[in-house]
């Protein structure tokens, strides 16, 4: 059967800013057209596909910051240049091992199954013991991978790699990575220009990760002397040990990764829990509950910096001292790792600084181990010099003076400057801005005026229009007053007065002028009696002299009772305005002047302040039982409302005056030197 006619080579898009040529002609159906013979066509399309590549390549290479973005944008020009459609980056780990950075045409089933395969690990590794490329067969015929795939148990297939060949990444002498390909995808095998440009690859990109790789490890090395820096800075900005403490357990994990710390001091021969960190206080028996207690006496046994973990434990071949001691340890409770790091100087041992992991390889970076010998450093540091602070004299009164002078030498120059300057102002304003200056005192609410209600005319009590405590508008009836004998003379003098003028109507019809003068005078002195006995009867009726309360209690029991011109049925008290009487010392009445206002609140209305008048202030003083004489001030308040009420109490401010803020502090003190010494 003819293969079908080839319709050349065709060029598959790659990435967004080119292109890449395949390396052979494919049929429609996606098989290969296979042709012993080369022609010139096929040798310039070869050509110009790995010309195209090594294009591709530098732009890859050069396409990100980011290294696994690198990786991810060279995988597929290396791998489609010379006809593979899978591909894998190895990263080489400080330990001598590699890691799987990045994968490309893998189906997603085996994936993780590829990033945790540690026979792909192991074949990296003999890809980067040897001198160039290896292919699968010459991985399986490694004598190290052979005894390596037998102390695992693995047999038969399962030793198989999954890629086919292997490249490492060397630059400088020293291999920073495997670039694994997987067989073409056509199933011929990579010819020897494929490895070579396979190499090429490795070799070119080698420079680039090893650059990727530094600045990575410069970047982390630069954030841990951040850190480090601010851990110092925490630890060093108080004197206080037992803060210090505190900051070292809760601060470490900024400098390392851990998940519990701990601080351990040297008191009586034997190691003290003194911090934990995330706990707030500590028990005397704290190591006894943390399970640690036994730990700690190996630590300090050995004197010197320990890091044991589960894995050590396990593996019998290790030197671990008290070996039972630390397995105990790990499986009573979720910590795998431990790192004790000893806290000493020129004058001894002060303690551990101890961290856990849960993580059993924790504490294995090797490059972190400058980082913890300068963290113990400062750390010993910090506590001697609390230490020593502590036994100072007067260290509690300069205790916080030292602090707040640290954080202030601490500070950026322009926030000092800013915060001093304010200081400054603060300080002015203090001591020379006048502020408006209160006498103070207790307040009794009293009525302004007391008037009687006064009966004009006699008459006995008929009705009672108000009660006790009432509150009254001015003018408004209190009582009405009835007099039987009033009003019988008022009826015969109306009849006089009626016979009066009909006897003058009379005697001026007979002509008889003398007899009707003498009857109209007798007629108009009626007149004028009856005008008076009206009146008298108007005043019968009692009104409240003023706006205010009633303060006679019980004033309905007054009904029937009989009452004089003039008596007394009971009293008003005038509420508006209320003068309120203030209770003022004698150290401030001297800046109370008459017509000052006044601020009150009772305690009726915690909530309102009533304003007034100073109205005046008493000539003598009264004398309470133990206190100082005190003068009694009249405040006169707007009381529209009747809301305040004779008798109730409450403070009240009297404007006394203004004087700066310093001064009002000091007055006792100044007033007590004057009285004290003066000549």
């Amino acid at each position: 059967m003819e293969p079908l006619p080839a319709h050349g080579p065709r060029l598959v898009p790659l990435r967004a800013h080119g292109f890449l040529a395949l390396t052979m002609p494919i049929h429609e159906r996606g098989k290969p057209f296979i042709d012993d013979t080369p022609s010139t066509g096929t040798i310039f399309t070869t050509i110009t596909t790995r010309a195209l590549a090594l294009q591709e390549v530098a732009t890859a290479l050069g396409s990100s910051e980011d290294l696994e973005r690198m990786a991810a944008a060279l995988l597929p020009v290396a791998a489609g240049a010379v006809g593979s459609r899978e591909g894998a980056l190895f990263l080489a780990e400080p330990g001598g091992g590699y890691r799987l950075l990045c994968l490309y045409g893998t189906p997603d089933d085996l994936r993780a199954g590829l990033e945790e395969s540690l026979v792909e690990q192991a074949a990296a590794g003999v890809a980067g013991a040897s001198a160039g490329s290896v292919d699968q067969a010459g991985i399986l015929k490694d004598e190290e991978f052979v005894t390596w795939c037998d102390e695992q148990g693995l047999q038969g297939e399962a030793r198989n790699p999954y890629f086919e060949i292997y490249a490492p990444l060397r630059a400088r002498d020293s291999v920073v990575g495997i670039l694994a390909l997987c067989r073409r995808f056509d199933g011929r095998d990579f010819s020897r220009d494929d490895l070579r440009f396979v190499e090429y690859v490795g070799s070119a990109s080698a420079i680039a990760v090893s650059r990727h790789v530094l600045e990575r490890e410069n970047a982390r090395q630069i954030e841990m002397l951040r850190a480090l820096a601010k851990f110092t800075g925490e630890i060093t900005a108080t004197l206080d040990l037992n803060r210090v403490l505190a900051t070292v357990a809760n601060t470490t994990e900024a400098v390392v990764e851990r998940d519990r710390a701990l601080v351990a001091l040297l008191e009586g021969g034997a190691l003290k829990v003194r911090a934990v960190s995330d706990k707030v206080t500590v028990e005397a028996n704290e190591a006894e509950v943390l399970g640690i207690a036994d730990v700690l006496g190996v630590v300090l046994r050995r004197r010197g910096r320990l890091h044991v973990s589960a894995e050590h434990v396990a593996e019998e071949g290790l030197a671990i001292p008290d070996r039972d001691v630390f397995a105990r340890y790990f499986e009573s409770g979720e910590m795998q790792s431990i790192l004790a790091l000893p806290l000493q100087d020129e004058e001894g041992v002060l303690g551990y600084l101890v961290l856990e992991s849960r993580n059993p390889a924790g504490f294995g970076d090797a490059d972190a181990e400058e980082f913890l010998g300068i963290l113990s450093g400062s750390v010993s540091v910090a506590i001697r010099n609390a230490d020593l602070y502590r036994r100072l004299p007067m260290v509690g009164f300069l205790a916080p003076f030292a602090s707040q002078r640290r954080r202030l030498h601490a500070m950026n120059p322009r926030a000092r400057a800013l915060l001093l300057g304010g200081i400054a102002a603060a300080a002015l304003f203090v001591a020379a801005v006048p502020l408006p200056q209160n006498a103070v005192g207790p307040a009794v609410v009293r009525p302004s005026e007391i008037l009687p209600v006064t009966a004009l005319a006699p008459g006995i009590v008929e009705r009672i229009y108000a009660k006790g405590g009432e509150r009254l508008v001015a003018g408004s009836a209190v009582a009405s007053l009835r007099n039987t004998e009033s009003s019988a003379r008022l009826a015969a003098a109306e009849a006089d007065l009626k016979i009066a003028q009909r006897r003058a109507a009379e005697a001026s019809q007979r002509r008889d002028p003398a007899e009707a003068q003498r009857w109209s005078l007798e007629a108009q002195n009626l007149a004028g009696w009856m005008a008076y006995a009206r009146s008298e009867e108007q005043d019968q009726r009692l009104t409240a002299p003023v706006t205010g309360s009633i303060l006679t209690p019980r004033i309905e029991e007054k009904v029937g009772e009989h009452l004089e011109r003039g008596d007394v049925l009971c009293e008003v008290a005038r509420l508006d305005p209320a003068h309120v009487e203030v209770q003022i010392s004698e150290e401030d009445v001297g800046k109370v002047q008459v017509g000052k206002r006044a601020r009150i609140k009772v305690l009726s209305f915690p909530n309102l302040q009533f304003r007034g008048r100073i109205l005046a202030v008493a000539p003598e003083a009264v004398d309470l039982p133990g206190k100082p004489a005190s003068f009694r001030v009249t405040v006169e308040c707007a009381n529209a409302d009747l809301a305040l009420l004779a008798g109730m109490t409450g403070r009240a401010k009297l404007e006394a005056g203004s004087s700066p803020l310093l001064w009002n502090l000091l007055r006792p003190l100044g007033r007590a030197i004057r009285m004290k010494f003066w000549i």
